[in-house]
């Protein structure tokens, strides 16, 4: 029997599922909330839908649960060579050359390559990279590989060492791998199916591991862990990726997915874009030794600041690169950005600066507040945000900065008629302004009001051609509704706008990503309907 779940906690649901996911514009497709809902409910035999909510979002497993969850909630886009740009870069340059590096520093033993594939699911993943290296290396036996390949559920495992699957996962395919590589036999019901041969099957080594786990494997040359932190609490996500920092050798590759980011870890790993692909590589310890020291210096500069009490100009902007990133006046788009190192050049507010007497912070002006509530709205701090937001409005009652941020909270957080309360405000100031457009979409998309969104979409790119976002939700639309050709269209339009601007700017109202994340997710979108054409 499915759960009857009242619109308010559907609501909710699906709010906290677009919010923990990361993915701001949905790039997953819920099939039926309803049904998933009933069947974890069945499984812990919870009678309540707010029982399992509760359970969802506040137990001591949360985070194992909602991954279960997004299972059965998302379209399994699991297949070979998924993203193919990261294994034509892999197969073309990075294995060429760790081979040879690996050959060339190793002349008095047998060099060893280790790779992880963090969330490997059911295997198509590590498969992958095995029959790769197979291609590369023949019947070379004077390296020997080691893949690792992990995951937190055991069903995904236990399809994954049996090696067997459905045209679905092999479809993509070339023709060489499903020849050389799989043995084609058909299921009891004669439906054609593909197993791994032996030989790449012995190259993967299967076992159960949880990224929620303390203890990493070590001294790994490359980690793949794709699409798996996107479920994640963002304070999750940078405790994983440290330990997972701490698990790459220097100068070691990390791949993950497109709808990811690393910009918070800027200090540890550089990125990489090479043609179409995207990845990172771990600084080397070594060679970084003077950049830490500059850090050093510069935190001791901050603290002379500090103890001084000089603030110098406050601006939303990061120290190196002020045209990009500082906000103008007059200017509507706004970023929204990862929390900024506490130190006093960047405009947020550091717990140190607060005079004897008085116990709650001054800030020096409003640019610093709204820099503040940005950083609380990247981590999903919504409460302490609007707090802020409402300050600033109290005093410029017609900010048409605070606005669009108060705006944004109030749909995050499922409050339509608040939300449509606020905007009113936006329209009155400035009927032209393109994100009360945009908005205004975004309400309608979460209504189900999907030819509205598309039309306020539409104005908000009539306003600003430009405006990023409200492009990709079109294509997102377009790509729903089955016309493939005009999300292409949409998808390419905002490659070509952002190969125009720094890969690690924060790209305005897309909850902190930057232009790198945003441009791997059009490439894996048109990857996928280039596919479905």
């Amino acid at each position: 029997m499915i759960a009857v779940i009242p619109l308010e906690l559907k609501n909710r649901l699906k709010n906290f599922i677009t919010d923990r996911s990361g993915l701001y514009f949905r790039d997953h497709e819920i099939k039926n909330l309803e049904e998933a809902i009933s069947l974890r409910m069945k499984i812990y035999g919870f009678e309540s839908p707010v029982t399992y909510y509760n359970y969802l979002t506040t137990g001591e497993k949360k985070e194992d649960e909602f991954r279960e969850l997004l299972n059965i909630l998302t379209v399994n886009h699991t297949y070979f060579f998924r993203d193919t740009a990261h294994f034509n870069i892999l197969k073309n340059k990075i294995l060429p050359e760790l081979i040879n590096k690996k050959s060339a520093n190793c002349k008095n033993e047998k060099p060893v390559i280790k790779i992880w594939s963090a969330g490997c699911s059911t295997g198509e993943e590590p498969y992958t990279i095995a029959m790769l290296i197979k291609e590369l290396l023949g019947s070379r036996e004077d390296i020997q590989i080691k893949i690792i390949a992990t995951d937190a559920s055991l069903n995904a495992l236990e399809k994954a060492r049996k090696g067997v699957y459905r045209d679905s996962a092999v479809k993509y395919m070339n023709e060489f791998y499903l020849k050389n590589y799989f043995t084609v036999k058909n299921d009891a019901a004669g439906n054609e199916i593909y197993e791994i041969i032996d030989e790449i099957k012995n190259m993967v080594d299967f076992s159960y591991f949880n990224l929620m786990d303390d203890i990493y494997p070590k001294e790994f040359d490359m980690i793949f862990c794709r699409n798996v932190v996107i479920y994640f609490e963002f304070q999750t996500i940078v405790n994983v990726m440290t330990k997972i920092h701490s698990s790459l050798l220097d100068d070691a590759y990390l791949f993950i997915g497109y709808s990811e980011s690393l910009n918070f870890m800027r200090d540890k790993f550089s990125m990489v874009i090479d043609n179409d692909a995207l990845y990172y590589k771990k600084f080397n310890t070594t060679k970084n030794t003077v950049n830490k020291t500059i850090e050093k210096i510069s935190d001791s500069f901050s603290k002379i600041f500090n103890d001084l009490n000089i603030h110098p100009k406050i601006t939303d902007a990061k120290p190196h690169d002020k045209k990009t990133y500082e906000t103008k006046e007059n200017e509507w788009s706004l970023d929204f950005r990862p929390k900024a190192p506490e130190i006093s050049d960047t405009g947020y507010y550091d717990e140190t600066r607060k005079t004897s007497n008085l116990s709650y912070p001054i800030y020096q002006n409003t640019q610093e507040m709204l820099g503040l509530a940005k950083n609380h709205i990247a981590e999903k701090e919504y409460n302490k945000a609007t707090n802020l937001l409402e300050e600033i409005l109290k005093k410029e009652k017609n900010s048409v900065e605070a606005l669009p941020l108060l705006v944004e909270i109030l749909i995050n957080q499922g409050k339509m008629e608040l939300a449509r309360q606020k905007l009113s405000l936006l329209y009155a100031i400035n009927p032209l302004f393109p994100p009360a457009y945009y908005f205004s979409g975004c309400i309608h998309v979460e209504e189900g009001k999907i030819d509205k969104a598309k039309e306020n979409f539409r104005k908000a790119l009539y306003l600003d051609k430009n405006f990023l976002i409200a492009r990709i939700y079109l294509a997102h639309i377009y790509r729903e509704k089955g016309d493939f050709n005009e999300a292409i269209k949409e998808y390419r339009n905002t490659l070509k706008v952002l190969s125009l601007e720094p890969a690690e700017k924060i790209v305005p109202y897309s909850g902190g990503f930057s232009v790198s994340a945003i441009m791997g997710i059009c490439r894996d979108n048109l990857e996928r309907l280039k596919n479905t054409i």
